[in-house]
């Protein structure tokens, strides 16, 4: 009987209408004994890619089925979820690099995301190229980040480089040589992750020679900018 099979209906279904040898037609399903083998069982050495950047006010349609995630919340961009299942998907110590918008390290949509990535997986390195638009077709500022999964340790170092104003389309091919550790116009620097002390903040990579004035902005609070023509006219009234 179906209903004692290993395969489902609808799964069945999706396994027939599946086009292994078309690169050309997307599935609508991911299973990867199905599509990979039992080789990858127990999870993926390694997950990489370019995941699609929309968020749910640009169409909430293609929100459904999604909002049940982890790291569903609003103000969130799509490829936050990538990065959840990304994850489920490796086994333990394999790695996860995405190319993907800058501003989740920030981003108040993306606080779930940051927790994640902080408790289940180790930052290794963040590429950021700040104001350089890698696609010629959006611009969209963009990083390249690189994760290992597991438990990270209470402390640890991870590389962050982030592009000048001077980075260009040359210096690209200077990234792409393993040997060169700082490629060119681009600032390299390591900085120190505490998980627990960064549960639900926004992660501020900055080198340590500008972390001091920003710490001590943080400690005096919200800061409030004054617009100071309308405090003069103001004062003009009294």
């Amino acid at each position: 009987m179906l209903s004692d099979s290993l395969i489902t209906p609808a799964k069945a279904r999706h396994i027939a209408a599946w086009e292994p040898f078309d690169s050309q037609i997307s599935a609508d399903f991911f299973d990867p004994h199905w599509m990979f083998g039992r080789s990858v069982a127990t999870g993926f050495d390694i997950v990489i890619g370019n995941p699609p950047y929309f968020k749910e006010n640009d169409d909430k349609r293609r929100f459904e089925g999604l909002r049940e995630l982890g790291c569903y919340q609003g103000k969130m961009d799509v490829w936050y979820l990538f990065v959840e299942i990304g994850l489920k998907f490796l086994k333990e110590n394999g790695h996860l690099s995405f190319i993907a918008t800058n501003n989740w390290v920030t981003n108040a949509g993306a606080s779930k995301l940051r927790n994640l990535v902080m408790t289940e997986s180790t930052l290794i390195r963040m590429m950021d190229f700040q104001d350089y638009m890698v696609f010629e077709s959006a611009s969209i500022q963009t990083m390249i980040m690189l994760l290992r999964k597991g438990p990270p340790a209470p402390r640890y170092q991870t590389e962050i480089l982030k592009a000048n104003g001077q980075f260009g389309k040359a210096d690209i091919e200077s990234i792409n040589d393993p040997s060169n550790k700082a490629p060119g116009n681009m600032l390299c620097f390591a900085v120190e992750i505490c998980s627990a002390e960064l549960k639900d903040r926004p992660l501020l990579f900055n080198p340590e020679t500008e972390s001091p004035l920003l710490n001590l902005l943080e400690s005096n609070g919200p800061i409030r900018l004054r617009d100071r023509a309308r405090h003069r006219s103001q004062s003009r009234l009294c």
